[in-house]
Formats: C-alpha cells, structure tokens, sequence
C-alpha cells in the first residue's frame, strides 16, 4: 500500500511465504527515494517485470530476503489516484518462461479487483468517521464519546477512577454576533486544538454539540486528580484567541463528575452530572461579576 505522506510502500498482505520472509516483507517500506523502480512506476503508471539481478539494491536486498527472484508488479489505481502495488514472485528459476502474458493478464485482474475492494474500504470508513465524528473539528462526537465512556467504566482498572469534564465556552454567542458565524467555527476549531494539546494520550476529547465539549479522564490514582486536570483545561484558555486578524478573550466553564471504581452509575448519568457541574460553575462566574 502507498502512504503518500512518507513516500513510501508498505506490505500489508502477503501468502506463500514462510514466516521468516512474511515478517520481513511486512516491517520493510520501500521509499520511493531509494527505490527507481517505484518512481518509474509513480509516474508512467504501468506494470513492472522485475529481476533481483537487476534490480536496485534497496529492492535486491528485500527480493533476497523473502526468498524471491523474480516478480511481476502492477499498480493499483482509482483513476488517477495511486493506491499501491499488486505483486506476484518466484523463487529462482521458477518463474515462467513469459512472465508478460497470461501471467501479468492475470495478475492486472488480481489488480483490479483489489482496487475495487480498496475503494469500498475507503469509502466504509469515510462513512463510519462522519458518523462518529464532528465534522467542523474533527473531535468524536456524542455518540463515539458516549461509546467510549461506555466502555471505560467497567474496565478501569482497580483503584482506579474514571472521570469527565464538561466544557461550555463563555461569550461563544457574542463571537457569532459580532464576528459573524464563520469565526465562530474556527474558535471551535481553535478550541478543539487547544484541548487535544492539553489533555493525556489517553484521554478523550469530543465535541457533544454547538459550544460543549466534554473530556475523558481514564485512570485516575484519586478524585482530585480530576481538578487538576480540569485547572489545566481552564488554563489553555488564558491566552486570547486569534479570529477574523482580531484577539478574542473567550473562557470556559468547566464541570467535573469522576465515578469510582465499584459504583452502579451510568455513562449517562456521569455526563449529566459533570453537566450540572459545569453549570454550578458558569452560575458561580455570572454571580461573582
């Protein structure tokens, strides 16, 4: 398969290997920097008929290694768009007399059929991500935060704590009245970042709708843990936001619910209670004023 983003391929699937070739062919990625046949290929499109003899020395070293001496190689293409490579090899002298006949025939229909599958692939997952996803910044949405909460509780660990942070920017309103609605959607992309950068790696951050955000903190050691890091969330919020070329102060209220270990709450019932939470506070703010 190709990954454009490192310029390289990388073996996903292979058969008649044995498990000592397979290993190999797996954790190799071929860039295409060290490989000229794969540049010939990037850029005319068309199959291959490659011998280790020949071929460069990035390739003779993984042909040698899975045992093959030569291969047939067609792309896999959706239009224009270079998917990755379908290959057929041999061990030496194996190989049919004429491997640009019935065998690259066979092998392109090997090709097309993978192309098809792959397209389907991509396309189940761009739906299962829109899904799941908010589609303005990218977070998971109510529903994938909800699942994931789900399934946390019952497998934190023992001693351990689960808690959530529920998020509700202040003054949200009055940058969509006054800047206008398209600077309000980057604020929440803004935001969005600005969370994702101040949580742990293990943590969830999603976006439930409109101005809330809510956050998963998985293995807690003790409650107050929960505070520290909702601090830490208020915190990222210090620095005034840049929108439409203007610097906009915008604040959070933030509301915090941890369940511990042994407890019969519901994810449900967690969120709503962080949700109370976080409205105790933003009425804390409004009275302080």
């Amino acid at each position: 398969m190709w990954d454009p983003a490192t310029g390289s391929l990388r073996s996903h699937a292979s058969t008649g290997l044995t498990d000592a070739g397979a290993d190999l062919l797996q954790t190799t990625a071929l860039r295409a920097e060290d490989v000229p046949e794969l540049v010939g290929m990037l850029t005319d499109r068309e199959p291959r008929i490659i011998s280790s003899d020949t071929s460069s020395p990035a390739l003779r070293r993984l042909l040698d290694g899975v045992g093959t001496s030569d291969v047939v190689a067609v792309p896999l293409l959706a239009g224009t768009t270079f998917l990755g490579v379908a290959t057929a090899g041999w061990t030496r002298g194996q190989a049919p007399t004429q491997l640009d006949g019935d065998v690259m025939a066979r092998l392109r229909g090997v090709g097309d059929q993978a192309t098809t599958a792959l397209q389907k692939a991509r396309l189940l997952a761009t739906v299962s991500h829109q899904a799941t996803h908010d589609a303005l910044t990218g977070l998971p949405n109510r529903v994938l935060f909800l699942d994931r909460l789900v399934a946390g509780i019952p497998t934190a660990a023992e001693g351990a704590h689960v808690a959530v942070l529920f998020c509700d920017l202040d003054r949200f309103k009055e940058v969509n009245d006054t800047l206008g609605h398209a600077a309000g959607d980057e604020l929440l992309r803004q935001v969005a970042a600005r969370l994702r950068g101040v949580v742990r790696p293990g943590d969830t951050v999603g976006r439930l709708s409109g101005d809330e955000f809510a956050i998963i903190l998985p293995g807690l050691v003790s409650p107050e843990d929960a505070r520290r890091l909702a601090d830490r969330v208020t915190g990222c919020f210090a620095e005034p936001f840049r929108l439409d070329g203007t610097d906009v102060a915008v604040g959070t209220s933030v509301g915090v619910a941890v369940h511990a270990v042994g407890s019969d709450g519901t994810a449900e019932q967690l969120l709503r209670e962080a949700d109370a939470a976080m409205y105790r506070h933003k009425q804390g703010h409004r009275s302080a004023r």
